[in-house]
């Protein structure tokens, strides 16, 4: 009788951080990276062209301020940015460490003489391994809204999907 083969595990997962990269980080791969970002965000293939995959380290201000390094961090052709996580350890914090990556990317647009209508939306894509949320739900949106009118949104300058 012959034996059964098991089937081959992957050497490395895509929730790897240095394989999750490689993929979706590297410019030779921005067509995977376009196909992904339309397929969570919505944002249309066409505003999606000429991305830039830009520095991941989130500038400091002062020595004292706390460090930031993005996973992938990408500018849209209109100046939005974005930011992609994988976190595969669960973190109870990641909804405030999402918070700050955008807010911190917000913030390092705008310098001394600009206006605030300069600042271009930021978006933050977390793709966790571990409930992060109490909802039943793999995909959710959220956006800063008026808590008993929630049909009123404050700004479409941050969203984390």
């Amino acid at each position: 009788m012959q034996e059964m083969k098991k089937p081959k595990e992957p050497l490395l997962s895509v929730k790897n951080d240095f394989v999750f990269k490689l993929i979706f980080g590297d410019a030779r791969n921005k067509d995977i990276l376009r196909s992904f970002l339309n397929a969570v965000t919505k944002i249309p293939l066409e505003d999606l062209h000429d991305l830039e995959i830009i520095d991941s380290e989130l500038r400091r201000e002062y020595l004292t301020d706390k460090k930031g390094i993005l996973d992938i961090r990408v500018k849209l052709r209109d100046g939005q940015q974005c930011d992609i996580e994988i976190q595969v350890v669960p973190l109870e914090v990641m909804p405030e460490r999402s918070m700050f990556y955008v807010s911190k990317m917000l913030t390092g647009q705008i310098e001394k003489g600009m206006h605030y209508t300069d600042l271009k939306k930021c978006i933050a894509v977390n793709i966790v391994d571990f409930p992060c949320i109490d909802l039943k739900q793999i995909h959710t949106v959220f956006h800063y809204r008026e808590d008993l009118h929630p049909e009123y949104l404050l700004s479409e300058m941050m969203s984390n999907v």
